[in-house]
C-alpha cells in the first residue's frame, strides 16, 4: 500500500507526533500560528489521513529514542523562493536530496538513509550541505542529535504530501505524483550518508574558512565584492603575512566579476593591514555580514588552521525551545542541538541561571549575556514555542488522584464515621460516598508520599473531583470533613447471625469403638 511505504520513509519517534495550528497569514506569506506536540504514537491511519488532506497535516520527529535516524531534513524558510536554482544547485553538487513545498512553498530538502544513522551525523553533514547551498542560516532536522529523556518529544516536522499541497519537484521543476516522489526516494535514498561529499574547486583556501572556499567557487553574489574581499585579504595576512597584499590582487583579478578598482583594493588593504597598540591584527573575519553569513559552518571553521579560531567566548545557537502543558511544567531548550531540561522557569529566565543549568547539565561553559540581550533571544525562542500535550497521569494532578484513591480505598475500609477520628476515611454506603479530614489527608501525603501541596490547592483538585466541604458528627462532636463520590462501591456491614448450636460428643463425633474395626 501507499500509505505504508510513505509511512516507512518518514519513520520517526513512536511515542509522539505533532501538529499545527493556524492562526493568521502573515504579509510574507508564511502561515502564522502555534505547534503542538500528543504523546501518542502516529498510527498508519494518521499517515492515510494526512495524504487525502484530511484536518491537519501531520507533523513527525525524525529522532528516535536511541538518538538515530532514517531522514532529515533542511528547511529553507524565505519568501519568495527560487525552487529551481536551488534544485540546479543541488544537481551540480550531485546530493542525494529530494526538495519538496513546504507548507508556505518554502523547500524541504529531505535526505534519506536506508538504515538507521546517527542523529549527529545527520546534523553536521545537513549543515555542511545548507552552507554549500547558500542557507547557512535555514533550519536542521533532526534538530536535537539526542532526546533528554522519555517525555521530550523532540522537535518534529510537516510531512510532504498533505492532500494535493507540499509535492515533491522534479529536475524539470515540475511537481512529483506520490508514485513519482516514491521514485525519487528510490533512486536518492543513501547506504551511508557519512560518504556524501561536496566537491569544490582547489583554490588554495583548504586551511581558510570554509566560507571563502563556497564563494571562491560559487562566485560572489551582487553588492558583496567588498566584504568579500575583506575576508580573503584577513586569510590571506594570516596566512601568507608577507605577500598577502600580491595575493589578495591576484584574488581580486581572477574571482571577482567585475574586479575591483585598485582604489577599493587599497581601501581594503588599509583596513586588513591596521595593527592594535599591542602589533596584533586590529580586525578578524566578518563573520556575521554577508556573504559570509549565508555560508557560515562555524564549527567546521574552528578546525581550519587560519578559521575564526577557539577563543571560547562564543556563544552557542540556542533554540527549539518546548515546554509540557501540564504542572510541573518541564521546559527544554537545545543549546547546540544538546537539549537541557528543567522544571524551574527561572533558568530559562534568567541567562545567568542558564549558565549553571549547562554547565551542570552538559558540563558546558558559556559565557556571560546582558539580561536585555538574552531577552531579546527569548522572545524569539517563545514566538515559535512547541507546547507538549502531556497524559494527566504525569502531571501533578494525575499523581495526586492516585494518591487519594490509594488513601480512599487501600488502608482499611472504614464504615463507621466515628473512625474520621482515627485519621481513616469513612465510606457511607447508602450515600455511595467516602468522607475525610483535609488534615488527615495531608499528613499522610507528606509522611508516606512526601506529596507536599498548601492546602488551598489540595482543595481545589477535591472540589475538581466533585468534593464538597460538610460538617459531620464523630463520637458527637462537630467536625469539617471532605466529601467526594465513593471510588468503589461499598458493601454494607451485615451483622453476623445467631446461630443455634448443639453440643456433641467424643462418641458423636467419632463414632462408637465398640463394634469398629481396626484395620491393621
Amino acid at each position: 500500500m501507499k500509505v505504508e511505504k510513505f509511512k516507512n520513509i518518514f519513520d520517526g519517534l513512536d511515542r509522539a507526533h505533532g501538529f499545527y495550528e493556524y492562526t493568521q497569514t502573515k504579509q510574507n506569506g508564511k502561515r502564522d500560528g502555534r505547534m503542538r506536540t500528543v504523546h501518542e504514537e502516529p498510527t498508519l491511519q494518521m499517515f492515510q489521513d494526512h495524504l487525502e488532506g484530511k484536518d491537519r497535516a501531520l507533523g513527525i520527529v525524525p529522532i528516535r529514542d536511541d538518538a538515530t535516524c532514517t531522514w532529515g531534513c533542511i528547511d529553507i524558510d524565505e519568501y519568495p523562493l527560487d525552487h529551481k536554482k536551488i534544485l540546479s544547485q543541488i544537481r551540480k553538487y550531485k546530493l542525494p536530496l529530494v526538495m519538496c513545498a513546504s507548507k508556505s512553498f518554502g523547500a524541504h530538502l529531505f535526505l534519506f538513509s536506508k538504515n538507521p544513522q546517527p542523529a549527529f551525523l545527520f546534523d553536521e553533514k545537513l549543515k555542511e550541505i545548507r552552507a554549500h547551498l547558500g542557507y547557512a542560516k535555514a533550519e536542521v532536522f533532526p534538530k536535537q542529535i539526542k532526546l533528554s529523556d522519555e517525555q521530550d518529544t523532540g522537535s518534529w516536522l510537516n510531512l510532504p504530501y498533505h492532500g494535493e499541497t507540499r509535492y515533491a519537484f522534479l529536475d524539470n521543476g515540475e511537481g512529483a505524483t506520490l508514485e513519482e516522489f516514491f521514485e525519487l526516494y528510490d533512486k536518492f535514498v543513501c547506504d551511508d550518508i557519512g560518504k556524501i561529499l561536496i566537491q569544490v574547486e582547489d583554490n588554495n583556501m583548504a586551511d581558510g574558512p570554509p566560507c571563502l572556499e563556497i564563494l571562491t567557487d560559487q562566485g560572489y553574489p551582487e553588492g558583496t565584492r567588498n566584504n568579500g574581499l575583506f575576508n580573503v585579504g584577513i586569510f590571506y595576512r594570516k596566512s601568507n603575512p608577507d605577500d598577502w597584499k600580491n595575493l589578495l590582487e591576484t584574488y581580486n583579478r581572477e574571482y571577482m566579476d567585475p574586479p575591483l578598482n585598485t582604489n577599493e583594493v587599497g581601501i581594503i588593504m588599509k583596513q586588513v593591514g591596521a595593527d592594535k597598540a599591542d602589533g596584533a591584527m586590529k580586525y578578524m573575519y566578518k563573520c556575521n555580514d554577508q556573504p559570509i553569513a549565508s555560508v557560515c559552518q562555524k564549527a567546521k571553521c574552528k578546525l581550519r588552521k587560519f578559521g575564526v579560531g577557539t577563543s571560547g567566548q562564543d556563544h552557542p545557537v540556542y533554540a527549539n525551545l518546548r515546554v509540557t502543558d501540564r504542572e510541573p511544567r518541564i521546559w527544554y531548550l537545545d543549546i547546540d542541538s544538546h537539549p537541557v531540561e528543567t522544571q524551574v522557569q527561572d533558568e530559562i529566565e534568567y541567562h545567568h541561571r542558564l549558565r549553571k543549568l549547562v554547565k551542570r547539565k552538559l558540563l558546558r561553559y558559556i559565557p556571560m549575556m546582558k539580561q536585555a540581550d538574552w531577552e531579546e533571544i527569548q522572545s524569539g525562542l517563545f514566538e515559535t514555542i512547541t507546547t507538549i500535550n502531556m497524559p494527566e497521569d504525569v502531571s501533578k494532578v494525575g499523581e495526586f488522584k492516585d494518591y487519594l484513591f490509594e488513601f480512599c480505598t487501600a488502608r482499611g475500609e472504614s464504615f463507621d464515621i466515628d473512625e474520621l477520628d482515627m485519621e481513616k476515611p469513612y465510606t457511607n454506603a447508602e450515600e455511595n460516598s467516602t468522607y475525610f479530614r483535609l488534615r488527615d489527608l495531608s499528613k499522610w501525603l507528606e509522611n508516606t508520599k512526601n506529596f507536599k501541596e498548601n492546602r488551598s490547592w489540595l482543595v481545589q483538585r477535591i472540589k475538581d473531583l466533585e468534593g464538597k466541604d460538610v460538617m459531620v458528627y464523630p463520637k458527637g462532636i462537630q467536625t469539617r470533613a471532605w466529601k467526594i463520590p465513593a471510588y468503589t462501591q461499598p458493601k454494607k456491614m451485615e451483622k453476623m447471625p445467631n446461630l443455634k448450636t448443639e453440643e456433641k460428643t467424643d462418641k458423636d463425633i467419632l463414632g462408637g469403638t465398640e463394634d469398629e474395626v481396626i484395620p491393621f
